[in-house]
C-alpha cells in the first residue's frame, strides 16, 4: 500500500556507461541522469574501514522509490552518488522499489 508523504527526499537515478577505446581499455560515459524523483531514505550501515592506508567512512542507504522500470545505477542524493548494489521489486507488484546503494569516502 503507497502512502501519502512517504517519499520526502529528493534524489535523481543516473547510468553510468562503459564502453571499449580502440585500444581495449573501459571508458566510463559521462553520468546522464535518468530521472528525478521522490524517495524514503534508511541509512542502512555505517563503517570505518582501512583502504590502502587511509581511513574512509563506508556509508550504505536503503532509498525506496515509486516503480520505475529505467535503467540506472548510480543515486544522487544530497549532491553525493552512491553505486547501486542491488535493487528490489516489492512484492513483485510494480508499485515500488527498493534500491540499495553505497558510497565509500
Amino acid at each position: 500500500m503507497l502512502t501519502a508523504r512517504k517519499y520526502k527526499e529528493r534524489i535523481t537515478l543516473v547510468l553510468v556507461s562503459t564502453t571499449q577505446d580502440e585500444f581495449g581499455k573501459g571508458v566510463a560515459s559521462p553520468p546522464k541522469d535518468v530521472l528525478n524523483t521522490f524517495a524514503n531514505v534508511i541509512q542502512s550501515s555505517s563503517n570505518r574501514v582501512r583502504v590502502e592506508n587511509t581511513d574512509a567512512q563506508q556509508e550504505a542507504f536503503r532509498f525506496t522509490i515509486r516503480y520505475t522500470d529505467k535503467a540506472f545505477n548510480v543515486v544522487r542524493w544530497r549532491s553525493k552518488e552512491y553505486v547501486v548494489q542491488s535493487t528490489t521489486d516489492v512484492n513483485q507488484e510494480g508499485r515500488e522499489l527498493v534500491i540499495y546503494a553505497q558510497k565509500a569516502e
